[in-house]
């Protein structure tokens, strides 16, 4: 490989952003589900070790793969890529992402999950201030 070649082109032996960015969409999805990695891996026939590389973006996942993975999370396969054309996946999966690093952390999932069900936007809102003055408390 050129030395000059970027990593997310398709000759890259590396995961890319884009590959990150459906290991975060698996992970959702099976965290939307209440699925555990182990449930999920033996669902598609793999080690919950290899599921969790999927779903931090350290492998890429093959089309029959990610297949598999989709009917096991019963979603469409095109799930894993709604919204990578959109919106740039290095700022949602790249390593110094804060929304990388959110969605990166067991608790991270959660808050974006039980954030997204909150309807008011009023009650949004003041979650958001009061997560706000938190981390200003913190120095974060």
């Amino acid at each position: 490989m050129h030395a000059s070649t970027p990593k997310s082109t398709p000759t890259s032996r590396g995961a890319t952003h884009v590959d990150r960015y459906i290991g975060l969409k698996i992970r959702l999805r099976r965290r939307q589900l209440g699925l555990s990695q182990d449930a999920l891996a033996q669902a598609v026939g793999v080690r919950f070790q290899q599921l969790q590389k999927y779903e931090s973006g350290a492998n890429r996942v093959s089309a029959s793969r990610l297949f598999e993975i989709a009917r096991a999370l019963r979603a469409p396969a095109g799930f894993f890529f709604e919204g990578v054309d959109q919106a740039d996946a290095r700022l949602f999966c790249g390593q110094d992402s804060p929304i990388g690093a959110l969605l990166g952390t067991p608790d991270g999932v959660d808050v974006a999950l039980s954030f997204s069900h909150i309807r008011s936007p009023r009650v949004r809102r003041r979650l958001l201030a009061m997560m706000r003055a938190l981390a200003d408390e913190t120095g974060d």
